[in-house]
């Protein structure tokens, strides 16, 4: 069934790699090329001959951040040595010391960190170095971001904490760490939640319950007031976005005058969480509002292209199902760890029929469809998940209701866009 998907993956790396054709011209797009490619030598010639080490790609890449997702020690410290800016940020606001946690090299963070990178610099949906850590489940990493002065209560835009992020992987490793530097094991996120009632909601073995209990943890219930606040972030609107709307599954009245683009991943929390948000929108603003659906998958959510491949092989069925399966692969989001029987169960479960879906599998239209949304994505310069483009202007993160009706609200009352 899966043999085409190797080919998927193929084209899908390709895309992901692009050279980047605009915001760097001449000698800087071969420094670029050089650093992709981890050529020392020509990178070295190009410096040395004045190209400049902080020149951008389109996703505003500097050389310094593609060395550190390439774990590439050598190429960080030649560009450091000429000159590289050590908290140049990406178009997600990734630092390369963020990036550097999130490829697992926690020598290249040493040297970061040694060489004064910031290290509560927040990416987009608030991510730190030290809660990429806790996502990863980089115990090294966080031990040393911890003794560099990283914030261990610092909050990301679901209002978890590195604490909640290692509760959600069973991590005990990076749990005891994080606990023993004096992380609050009471802090509640957006959903009202603590780090014990997620990590007993999420079904992890009962020693780690325990484990959190005996650190004072409680349930939310529990505490005097589990209240979180947050000021509502505004949205992007620098630039104005025109996605395209054929080929992509669309929820909602093809008519309605506020159109939202959803760019997602189904392995990433934040588009978990940002999903349920765009359906009690729906809800809220019933035939006012539609929703297109552009698919995503991050190269390191290894089960993200799979469910992608999933859904749009069931729209080749019915809208309705894809739609279903949408939300229930989100709402089990924790099983996809257990790979492509959980998908089939998932769609047995919903009905559908399980031979035609083999060969929809494979059907070059789903190819298609997928290479086409991260084409669009890519071209738009969006480098994470999830990304809203409401009639136009973005959204990016997982911002709370507040921030998307805010913006509907403008649109239906007259503006035809956001200021």
């Amino acid at each position: 069934m899966w043999k085409k998907q190797l080919a998927v993956y193929m084209l899908l790396a390709l895309v992901w790699a692009l050279p980047a054709a605009v915001g760097a011209t001449g000698k800087d797009d071969v420094l670029l090329a050089a650093v992709r490619r981890g050529d020392v030598t020509a990178a070295e010639k190009l410096l040395a001959g004045g190209v400049a080490a902080d020149t951008r790609d389109v996703w505003g890449k500097s050389p310094l951040i593609i060395a550190a997702a390439r774990a590439d020690i050598a190429m960080a410290q030649l560009l450091l040595a000429h000159g590289a800016d050590i908290d140049a940020c990406d178009n997600w606001q990734r630092t390369p010391l963020i990036v550097a946690v999130q490829a697992g090299s926690t020598w290249l963070a040493d040297i970061l960190i040694h060489r004064g990178a910031d290290v509560n610099r927040q990416a987009a949906n608030g991510i730190t170095a030290l809660i990429a850590a806790a996502q990863r489940g980089n115990a090294a990493g966080a031990a040393l971001l911890i003794a560099a002065g990283a914030a261990v209560n610092h909050r990301d835009i679901m209002g978890w904490t590195p604490l909640m992020w290692a509760a959600r992987r069973g991590d005990r490793e990076t749990l005891l760490l994080l606990l023993d530097s004096g992380a609050d094991a009471n802090t509640v996120d957006r959903d009202g939640r603590t780090v014990l009632d997620q990590a007993v909601g999420n079904g992890y073995p009962p020693n780690l319950g325990e484990l959190l209990r005996a650190y004072g943890a409680l349930p939310a219930d529990a505490l005097p007031a589990a209240v979180y606040s947050e000021s509502v972030p505004e949205p992007k609107c620098a630039a104005e976005y025109r996605p395209a709307i054929a080929g992509s599954a669309v929820k909602g009245p093809p008519a309605a005058p506020v159109t939202i683009f959803e760019y997602t991943d189904f392995q990433c929390p934040y588009c978990r969480s940002a999903a349920e948000t765009v359906d009690g929108i729906l809800a809220k603003y019933h035939g006012s509002v539609k929703l297109v659906l552009k698919h995503c998958p991050l190269e390191f959510h290894p089960m993200a292209l799979p469910a992608a491949r999933y859904f749009e092989a069931l729209r080749r069925q019915s809208d309705a199902l894809a739609w279903r399966f949408y939300r229930r692969i989100f709402a089990g989001q924790d099983r996809l760890k257990e790979g492509e029987p959980f998908l089939r169960q998932t769609v047995a479960e919903l009905g559908g029929d399980l031979s035609r879906l083999d060969a929809d599998l494979t059907s070059p239209a789903v190819s298609s469809q997928i290479a086409a949304d991260i084409r669009e994505a890519d071209a738009f310069g969006l480098d994470g998940v999830p990304v809203f483009i409401v009639n136009g202007r973005l959204i990016d993160g997982a911002h709370p209701p507040e921030t998307f009706t805010a913006a509907i609200d403008r649109l239906l009352a007259g503006g035809d866009r956001l200021p």
